[in-house]
């Protein structure tokens, strides 16, 4: 079946998708623009600040199964919570500019943690495409979790919207 095309505007939606409460409810079909259906929810970890169960690197990511176009969406949320006690920024925002800044090579935690989901969305979804979305943190986690695929896995990917 042919892929369902989505605006500039749709795929932003898509992201922003990963900020409201929904996109964090297993089995919850997701909806943009009053109706449109993007998927169901099939994969969640969650990491913010003092929630009990919350991921330990921050990664807050959603895998959302879109059974007509055989595609999963997933989406990375961005930083959350205060840029001077939060594990999104003083586990890797902060780490990632000092990465940058001395010219340091190397993956924070959570980097790691959204490469591992990713693969294993994948490895549980065997005949689908994929798509990757992210906003600031999670367009880092998006595009490491690209980089970290392999060969086959990578053919899968449709497209990245950071």
């Amino acid at each position: 079946m042919a892929a369902q095309e989505f605006t500039d505007l749709q795929r932003k939606k898509i992201t922003e998708t990963a900020y409201g409460k929904t996109a964090w409810k297993m089995n919850k079909e997701i909806k943009i623009d009053d109706g449109k259906p993007i998927g169901t929810v099939v994969k969640v970890v969650r990491g913010r600040d003092n929630v009990e169960g919350d991921d330990p690197t921050g990664l807050d990511a959603v895998a959302i199964k879109d059974e007509k176009t055989k595609t999963i969406r997933i989406i990375f949320q961005g930083s959350q919570e205060s840029i001077f006690n939060s594990k999104d920024w003083n586990g890797n925002d902060w780490p990632m500019l000092d990465k940058f800044i001395s010219r340091e090579k190397g993956a924070t935690p959570q980097l790691e943690r959204a490469a591992a989901f990713t693969k294993k969305v994948l490895a549980e979804n065997k005949g689908y495409s994929f798509e990757v979305y992210g906003h600031s943190l999670g367009s880092m986690d998006g595009q490491y979790a690209i980089a970290s695929l392999n060969t086959q896995e990578a053919s899968r990917l449709k497209a990245a919207r950071p």
